[in-house]
């Protein structure tokens, strides 16, 4: 348990450095880091702890981007594991999209995942606005 938690606050201390590599990531520097974090997730000895942490605190400071701006619907009570397992799957299953930029890629997996529901407004209409009588003066 101590381990586990000595784990957890190593990432987390990298967290707040994955935000600096966003602009510079692309897809390929992102799966090389998503290696490292499948490595941590089945507790491999030969795991790279900083990459690791690369990968996990990028994920999450873009998922916190997306719903920060509205521009994403990840649920609330979806865990940071969940995310994580939805950015692997799709980069999987898109390899040729790897020389795009990492942020692009963590993007459009997390908004295929959770599409937002647009919400239709209710239509309102007008009601026609009442003429005023005039009156006579007198």
């Amino acid at each position: 348990m101590a381990k586990k938690i000595l784990i957890i606050l190593m990432l987390l201390l990298f967290y707040s450095s994955a935000y600096a590599n966003s602009f510079s990531l692309n897809g390929n520097d992102l799966v090389r880091y998503m290696h490292e974090y499948e490595k941590l997730m089945t507790e491999d000895p030969q795991v790279r702890f900083y990459h690791a942490g690369q990968f996990l605190g990028f994920v999450l400071s873009t998922a916190d981007k997306i719903t920060s701006y509205k521009d994403g619907c990840i649920p609330s009570d979806t865990s940071r594991r969940q995310i994580c397992r939805i950015v692997i799957k799709y980069i999987n299953e898109h390899p040729d999209q790897l020389n795009l930029k990492a942020f692009h890629l963590v993007e459009a997996a997390l908004k295929g995942a959770f599409p937002c529901q647009k919400q239709k407004k209710a239509v309102r209409h007008k009601q026609p606005k009442k003429q005023r009588e005039l009156k006579a003066p007198f």
